[in-house]
């Protein structure tokens, strides 16, 4: 999974592949809208599934839409740990909550990453990698690549990384 900023907007390009064990399983779109927020996950399909289909975005106000950050950090993740939690995918290990995914996101003008333990951070970077092909994409990305043309390149070398690609640009 990798976004890339462009001039007005932000690029997100997947595999499409699961991974259960030694089995790899196609099809399966990592990129998605719920509300204003354009996310990309990788790590657990149950996480996506709450995600995609379960998860009520909290509505956004005027000041949420100035400050997308604080409404991301205060509000949204808030409701992620929630929605993982009331569908069994929630770990608590002594009082720290973490989920089995890493997530991109794009909301507002604002491009980022939320990690395993919900902090969100790299807000202010060029490009990002997440997954068991984000070594490869990185250094594709650092490169020059477009956000697919890294999603290629991880795919050639992450057995745990397959088509079909997806892709989804979001202008600001």
């Amino acid at each position: 999974m990798v976004a890339k900023r462009t001039k007005r907007g932000v690029t997100f390009a997947s595999d499409g592949q699961a991974t259960w064990g030694t089995r790899a399983i196609p099809g399966v779109v990592k990129v998605f809208e719920n509300g204003p927020v354009v996310f990309g996950l990788a790590g657990s399909v149950r996480d996506l599934n709450l995600l995609q289909y379960v998860l009520k975005m909290p509505k956004q106000t005027k000041a949420d839409e100035a400050n997308p950050y604080a409404w991301m950090v205060g509000k949204v993740i808030p409701a992620i740990q929630k929605v993982l939690g009331d569908g069994g995918n929630l770990n608590v290990s002594e009082s720290q909550e973490t989920s089995e995914s890493h997530l991109l996101f794009s909301v507002s003008g604002l491009a980022g990453y939320i990690g395993s333990d919900f902090a969100v951070t790299g807000v202010g970077e060029p490009f990002w990698a997440v997954g068991s092909g984000a070594p490869y994409a990185l250094g594709a990305l650092a490169s020059g690549a477009s956000a697919d043309q890294a999603v290629a390149v991880a795919s050639m070398f992450d057995v745990f990384t397959g088509p079909p690609s997806h892709k989804v640009k979001v202008t600001w």
